[in-house]
């Protein structure tokens, strides 16, 4: 019995210290918690995130160098980050919120990180204490962010549970001609600058901005390669047919074929839409034969793009939605159709690779056809599709 008093005595600090948090390490590596600073969910502008506090305060205690910013010990934390490449006024908003918090934000420049919080080198640009539950809940106002620089947020809540919330972060740019042309990337193809010119303009679809992607032009007869770019410019003169393949970080791929004969003007504007929750996306081109769930020969070009964009997005989830052309009633049989054009394109994406808990299917029939009144083949083609959901 003495014996096994001696061993609890021993052992009674090791299990102590071991239900302790553990401090801050400077080795961001092996701190990826969400409920850790170094492990801050990244938040994209402009954009609605369902978010869930944790229940507890991550791996390591965020609060010992910063203790007189919050109230509250670390007990339910969760941390995020939000960066812009351009200069603006940046709000957050929550909504949903049935628990009481204290949060901090702080405004990091480029190469600084977590360690300038943890050891006291940057101080909060604002913190507070919400004491009231509330649907709405704006947290932070105009924050006027610089090209480059990151907002890191922190709230804590009073309770050890686990709460779903949604944040809202809108950003109002201000944004110069200079600051537009300085995020281009420009490519010409003409011997001459002098020559009349036609541009390919890549854009972001929501901000008309810039974007740089990855393109891979074919169909030419000298320029077939990869490029980074943001803009084409190509000789008028030469009234070419050729395909682009283009692939950003962070948005939807864009798959176009350019007949210059056809196009009127000088431009075309290709928009690129960024990847975001609840976004519907129509892949053009993955048909189907009527009244079946067999794909079109030329489906199968597009379903390899987005294998591909499943594959170097491996944090993104997505359900696919079948549709059918049928007049009237959305019956059994349509939805069922529906469904079996959904599974076809899962099968695909699970045969080459892609994890099958990644996907969801769903069969909606005839209820959003394109063109309820079709008048022409193309049109009843149109609505033989799937479309992509982010989730």
């Amino acid at each position: 019995m003495i014996h096994r008093f001696i061993v609890y005595i021993f052992l009674f600090p090791a299990l102590l210290f071991g239900q302790e948090k553990s401090k801050y390490t400077s080795d961001p590596g092996v701190a990826n918690n969400i409920g850790d600073c170094f492990g801050a969910i990244k938040i994209e502008p402009n954009v609605s995130s369902n978010l869930q506090l944790t229940g507890n305060g991550g791996e390591f205690d965020d609060f010992n160098a910063i203790q007189n910013t919050f109230k509250s010990d670390e007990l339910n934390s969760l941390w995020f980050s939000c960066e812009t490449n351009m200069p603006g006024y940046l709000s957050i908003t929550l909504e949903k919120v049935d628990f009481f918090f204290d949060y901090a934000a702080f405004l990091l420049d480029y190469g600084e990180s977590c360690e300038s919080i943890h050891d006291g080198s940057i101080a909060p640009i604002q913190k507070g204490e919400i004491n009231r539950k509330n649907i709405l809940t704006f947290l932070l106002d105009s924050i006027k962010v610089e090209a480059n620089q990151s907002l890191i947020i922190c709230i804590n809540s009073k309770l050890a549970t686990q709460s779903d919330f949604v944040l809202i972060s809108s950003f109002g740019d201000q944004i110069t001609a200079k600051d537009i042309e300085a995020m281009k990337k420009i490519y010409d193809f003409r011997d001459d600058i002098f020559d009349g010119a036609f541009e390919i303009k890549i854009r972001d679809a929501r901000t008309n901005l810039p974007v740089v992607a990855k393109v891979i032009v074919s169909g030419t007869k000298k320029n077939n390669a990869l490029y980074m770019v943001s803009d084409f410019v190509f000789p008028k003169a030469e009234l070419m047919k050729f395909n682009l393949k283009i692939d950003a970080s962070g948005y939807f791929f864009e798959d176009r074929e350019i007949n210059l004969r056809q196009i009127e003007g000088t431009e075309i504007i290709i928009p690129l839409e960024p990847i975001q929750l609840n976004q519907s996306i129509e892949l053009e081109g993955l048909e189907f034969v009527s009244q079946s769930d067999v794909l079109l020969p030329t489906a199968y070009t597009k379903l390899k793009r987005l294998k591909d964009f499943m594959a170097i997005n491996s944090e993104v989830e997505i359900e696919i939605q079948g549709h059918v052309h049928r007049l009237g009633k959305n019956t059994w049989r349509a939805k069922s159709l529906s469904t079996r054009r959904a599974k076809k394109v899962r099968e695909y994406l699970v045969d080459t690779g892609i994890r099958k808990s990644r996907i969801k299917i769903a069969g909606l029939g005839n209820t959003k056809m394109k063109y309820p009144e079709a008048k022409s083949d193309f049109e009843i083609q149109a609505n033989r599709r799937v479309e992509i959901r982010i989730r």
